[in-house]
Protein backbone atom coordinates (compact mmCIF):
# COMPACT_ATOMS: atom_id res chain seq x y z
CA UNK A 1 0.00 0.00 0.00
CA UNK A 2 1.21 3.50 -0.62
CA UNK A 3 -0.32 7.13 -0.75
CA UNK A 4 -1.00 9.26 -4.14
CA UNK A 5 -1.09 12.65 -2.90
CA UNK A 6 -3.83 14.45 -4.42
CA UNK A 7 -3.95 18.81 -4.53
CA UNK A 8 -7.38 20.13 -5.70
CA UNK A 9 -8.36 23.55 -4.78
CA UNK A 10 -11.73 22.97 -4.22
CA UNK A 11 -12.43 19.08 -5.23
CA UNK A 12 -14.22 17.14 -1.86
CA UNK A 13 -14.52 13.56 -2.63
CA UNK A 14 -11.68 10.84 -4.66
CA UNK A 15 -12.19 7.86 -5.94
CA UNK A 16 -9.49 5.55 -8.24
CA UNK A 17 -9.67 3.18 -10.40
CA UNK A 18 -6.65 0.54 -10.94
CA UNK A 19 -6.23 -1.64 -14.32
CA UNK A 20 -9.61 -1.22 -15.05
CA UNK A 21 -10.83 -2.84 -12.38
CA UNK A 22 -14.20 -1.47 -10.55
CA UNK A 23 -14.06 2.20 -9.49
CA UNK A 24 -14.06 2.41 -5.58
CA UNK A 25 -15.79 4.11 -3.34
CA UNK A 26 -16.39 8.04 -3.64
CA UNK A 27 -14.68 8.90 -0.24
CA UNK A 28 -13.48 12.01 1.33
CA UNK A 29 -10.63 13.68 0.46
CA UNK A 30 -7.79 14.39 2.89
CA UNK A 31 -5.15 14.87 0.54
CA UNK A 32 -4.05 11.74 0.21
CA UNK A 33 -5.45 8.31 -1.83
CA UNK A 34 -4.38 4.96 -0.12
CA UNK A 35 -3.46 2.32 -2.88
CA UNK A 36 -3.23 -1.17 -2.56
CA UNK A 37 -3.75 -4.59 -4.70
CA UNK A 38 -1.15 -3.52 -7.38
CA UNK A 39 0.37 -6.51 -9.34
CA UNK A 40 3.40 -7.22 -10.41
CA UNK A 41 4.77 -4.92 -13.52
CA UNK A 42 3.20 -1.99 -14.73
CA UNK A 43 -0.47 -1.38 -12.99
CA UNK A 44 -2.49 2.16 -14.31
CA UNK A 45 -4.34 3.94 -11.93
CA UNK A 46 -6.97 6.34 -12.65
CA UNK A 47 -7.67 9.36 -9.76
CA UNK A 48 -11.02 10.93 -10.16
CA UNK A 49 -11.78 14.20 -7.49
CA UNK A 50 -14.99 16.14 -7.51
CA UNK A 51 -16.50 19.05 -5.65
CA UNK A 52 -19.50 19.38 -3.97
CA UNK A 53 -21.46 20.41 -7.34
CA UNK A 54 -20.64 17.62 -9.14
CA UNK A 55 -17.40 19.47 -11.77
CA UNK A 56 -14.88 16.75 -11.61
CA UNK A 57 -11.30 16.13 -13.36
CA UNK A 58 -9.80 13.05 -13.55
CA UNK A 59 -5.45 12.24 -13.55
CA UNK A 60 -3.89 9.20 -14.38
CA UNK A 61 -0.16 7.72 -13.94
CA UNK A 62 1.61 4.68 -14.48
CA UNK A 63 3.61 2.90 -11.70
CA UNK A 64 5.54 -0.42 -11.87
CA UNK A 65 5.38 -2.92 -8.62
CA UNK A 66 8.54 -5.41 -9.09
Amino acid sequence: TFNIVVQSSGATQVRTQINDDSWSEWQPLTGKVPVSGLVNGPNTIIVEVKENNSASAMGQIIVWKL
